[in-house]
């Protein structure tokens, strides 16, 4: 556990580097907390990058109950896109209906939707785990039927009937983001954000104190309440020099890593390429067959792609 921060991961990574390709540079791809870590590889073995895309970017400059409030907004501004869609769309099991007044009943009576609902908001439009079966389990659970709610926390693997693999998960994340942002002692200061979060995103203010069963990006500010060891990578601004060999990637809806935490890292890296994807989903590459063609080609040469690319929905 004292040896889980990004950058004891990044020079495991150059370790790997070195015994794999020791005349060779670094070609890698990077996505949602694996930003942390290519953050931590760039700053500190900058000189042995080939090409790396940091994609649905986690902003390790910022503190973490910055980074959990930007998160649960985000995870707001999801539900208000996928209310939008249901009701626009005529397919949509609960077109007609209020679907923020009905996750909100559903959540009450069903804890699992609280926590699954959220977490698979990061598919996007897939027609699988996405808006459309989510508002068909919604509906189902609406009437009192949370079968098909259970059967898609099943594939999903985020349910899991394994208490000690969920505390195992748990712990190991926690040791992870407390070792990158440091334990939370100011209780005072956590209060007071919280307080903002609820206030500008009430249906997902729990998120900000609790760990989600799989984040994408970061755990709750609760997971860190009282850790007992000081950061050994405590946030900061990075210390890097030209990257254009460095690409900063993002959809514009990403539930679990917002479109500011990118703009904000790529900001922090002098001529480093920026891809912004008119997408709803976590990871830009996942979702967008122009993100993906982009940062392809990227990896194959840096030089080839533009200091801008915009992919359209």
């Amino acid at each position: 556990m004292g040896h889980l921060s990004a950058i004891d991961t990044a020079a495991d990574i150059e370790r790997i580097r070195q015994a794999l390709t020791p005349n060779d540079g670094l070609v890698a791809y990077a996505g949602s907390y694996g930003t942390v870590y290519a953050a931590a590889y760039l700053e500190r073995y900058g000189d042995h990058i080939k090409a790396l895309v940091l994609d649905a970017v986690v902003d390790h400059s910022v503190d973490l109950p910055t980074n959990v409030a930007r998160n649960a907004l985000s995870v707001n501004d999801a539900l208000e896109r996928f209310a939008q869609w249901c009701d626009r769309d005529g397919t949509c099991e609960l077109h007609g209906r209020d679907l923020r007044d009905v996750f909100e009943t559903v959540a009450i009576t069903t804890p699992l939707a609280r926590t699954l609902v959220p977490q698979l908001l990061a598919a996007g439009r897939h027609p699988q785990f996405g808006w459309p079966e989510l508002a068909r389990v919604l509906a189902r659970a609406s009437r009192g039927d949370t079968s098909a709610l259970e059967q898609l926390s099943n594939a999903t693997s985020l349910g899991r009937s394994e208490p000690q693999v969920t505390a195992g998960i748990t712990g190991l994340l926690a040791g992870v983001q407390c070792a990158d942002f440091g334990p939370q002692h100011d209780y005072a200061a956590l209060v007071a954000a919280s307080a903002d979060v609820a206030r500008r995103a009430p249906r997902f203010v729990w998120r900000f104190w609790d760990a989600a069963p799989v984040p994408h990006a970061a755990t709750g500010v609760g997971d860190c309440a009282g850790w007992p060891f000081a950061a050994t990578n405590p946030p900061h601004t990075l210390q890097v020099g030209s990257h254009p060999n460095v690409m900063v990637a993002n959809a514009t809806h990403d539930p679990p890593t917002p479109l500011i935490n990118a703009l904000a890292v790529w900001l922090q890296i002098p001529d480093a390429r920026l891809l912004i994807a008119d997408v709803d989903g976590h990871q830009s590459l996942v979702w967008s067959r122009c993100a993906f063609e982009a940062q392809f080609h990227f990896l194959l040469d840096p030089a080839s792609v533009s200091t801008t690319t915009l992919c359209p929905d």
